[in-house]
């Protein structure tokens, strides 16, 4: 008897295999990025005609993407968009200076997660509300971890 496709047992099991996947992915994550770069170099041709399949049987989707990009990009030249832009940096002035300060602070550092030293999915981590600048560079896993509580409140506090 098969089990039903939203039975309990077979969301656990699911579950499972989901967590021993990562669980292997984060083990093996070097090794599987070079097998993958090495399957693409060697298979370049062979993915560029998949690519190109891909694109003539969904070309209209693809072409209204790039379309959408490609207007919101001339709205914003638009005296319309400029008025926007204006408008809504004014309301959000704080956030965008913030922004840019937290860009010049990833500049000076070393552009590096301060727990694992990846270099990739950089991202922000404000260790208080109250004064914004004070932020640290985390990768995009760290990042998760650290407000998911993987990571220690001790560890938080050294940083």
């Amino acid at each position: 008897m098969k089990p039903e496709p939203f039975s309990l047992k077979t969301i656990i099991k699911k579950l499972k295999k989901r967590k021993y996947d990562k669980q292997y992915y984060i083990k093996n994550r070097e090794r599987i990025l070079k097998r993958q770069a090495e399957y693409r170099k060697r298979n370049r041709e062979k993915l560029r005609q998949k690519a190109k399949e891909y694109y003539l049987k969904h070309k209209e989707e693809c072409i209204a993407r790039s379309h959408r990009s490609k207007k919101s990009r001339e709205w914003i030249k638009t005296e319309k968009g400029k008025l926007f832009l204006r408008r809504y940096y004014l309301e959000h002035k704080e956030e965008w200076r913030i922004r840019s300060l937290t860009q010049y602070y990833l500049a000076k550092t070393k552009k590096q997660c301060i727990i694992c030293g990846s270099r990739e999915n950089l991202e922000f981590h404000h260790l208080s509300y109250d004064n914004p600048m004070n932020v640290i560079v985390l990768c995009r896993s760290c990042h998760r971890k650290l407000h998911k509580g993987e990571i220690k409140w001790e560890v938080k506090k050294n940083l």
